[in-house]
């Protein structure tokens, strides 16, 4: 069972919606808890917070689990009914999808990891439809990318806004160039953007790879240990975390066969620049549901000012209020606080708002300019002085 306190939220104190959709998240979800707050939950509540936390398919799924009270309130709002009908489509499209990359990438001869999404849901989770997504990650080697690229265009996908991708980011996405099919094929060659602080080195992670057998056919994903802190890593990569994301790190964490795989996580954490990722990760999963840290959640690398930082805008309570809902500025401080000391200057996480002021948008030519630049700038300066001052917040 939980602990009664989330590091100063007195469990007491949280709404039923807030206890359902952490009972939901939960590694190992408690049926009797998900019954005792679904009973006093208002449906309109519940799915504003499920949406926030990416918990629409866990609660959907639940409510024909032996939970009549959450199945009662969960048929009050035909939303849920709605999207029940748009998750079973989307996983069996998929499966579907998956299968043809599987078919078309081995006829070709290019080899990929599978990443997040679809082997999540098939390894994480007793059932794929508790986690359902509208992309397929793929990783291949940097030299296959064009290989890659021809292949999916030979079966009527198209890159979107490929230059622009290329020069910024780390992936190209793939759609159906009759846009017939709801599915975007993300294609990586690396995890992280060039000028990211937070670097994982892919190369070795081919010889590693695990086989897995999905219901689309056998795949290979990341080792265990690379998994569990590019996880991390990716929860908070925007910002912001979710209890799925959560969730799934405690469940990827399990996952570790001892002490030898975890020291391992731990070591390609720090090394890539994700071990406060890991940390946070750790800590809040330790404050929800009693996961244990590891070594990894106590190592202090972050200079005084992150610790602050993260304290305050990734405390447990906030998290669990928020989800993926916080504005440009606090999702940028999150982030920044979450790096390692010696990656995280301030002259950094100013010019990271200078040079989106000068990158068009993907589906423009036109640059943001001066005005967005001072804009952002202003409200990060503001931000942080009002973080960092001391006294509660």
């Amino acid at each position: 069972m939980p602990r009664p306190a989330l590091f100063g939220l007195d469990r007491r104190d949280l709404t039923a919606e807030q206890r359902l959709v952490l009972a939901l998240a939960a590694p190992d979800p408690d049926v009797a808890e998900v019954e005792h707050a679904a009973a006093t939950c208002d449906v309109r509540e519940l799915f504003s917070l499920a949406r926030r936390h990416n918990l629409l398919p866990l609660a959907i799924h639940a409510a024909g689990s032996g939970t009549p009270h959450l199945a009662r309130l969960l048929e009050s709002d035909e939303r849920f009914a709605a999207l029940r009908r748009q998750f079973l489509f989307l996983d069996r499209i998929q499966v579907i999808v998956l299968g043809d990359l599987i078919r078309w990438f081995g006829a070709g001869g290019v080899p990929f990891l599978l990443l997040k999404g679809l082997g999540l849901a098939e390894i994480l989770y007793s059932n794929p439809l508790q986690r359902v997504g509208v992309d397929i990650d793929l990783l291949v080697r940097r030299e296959e990318l064009d290989s890659a690229s021809a292949l999916l265009a030979a079966e009527g996908f198209s890159a979107v806004h490929p230059e622009f991708y290329k020069s910024t980011h780390f992936h190209l996405p793939f759609v159906r160039s009759d846009r017939k099919l709801p599915i975007t094929i993300e294609v990586h060659w690396e995890l992280s953007p060039a000028r990211s602080p937070v670097q994982f080195d892919p190369r070795g992670w081919w010889d590693r790879a695990r086989g897995r057998s999905l219901r689309a056919g056998a795949v290979h994903v990341p080792p265990a240990d690379v998994e569990f802190a590019h996880l991390a890593w990716h929860a908070f990569n925007k910002g912001a975390v979710t209890l799925r994301d959560l969730g799934e790190i405690a469940r990827a964490r399990q996952r570790l066969a001892g002490a030898v795989e975890y020291e391992a996580a731990r070591q390609i954490a720090e090394r890539s620049g994700a071990g406060g990722f890991v940390a946070q990760a750790e800590l809040l999963a330790e404050a929800y549901w009693g996961t244990p840290r590891g070594a990894c959640g106590h190592v202090a690398e972050r200079s005084r000012l992150q610790r602050r930082i993260a304290d305050r805008i990734l405390a447990p309570g906030r998290v669990l209020r928020l989800g993926a809902e916080r504005r440009s500025t606090e999702r940028r401080l999150s982030y920044w606080s979450l790096l390692a000391r010696d990656r995280a200057s301030l002259g950094a996480l100013f010019a990271e708002v200078a040079r989106e002021a000068r990158e068009p948008a993907p589906d423009s030519t036109d640059q943001r300019g001066v005005r967005h630049a001072l804009g952002e700038t202003a409200k990060l300066g503001l931000a942080l002085i009002h973080l960092a001052w001391p006294g509660p917040r």
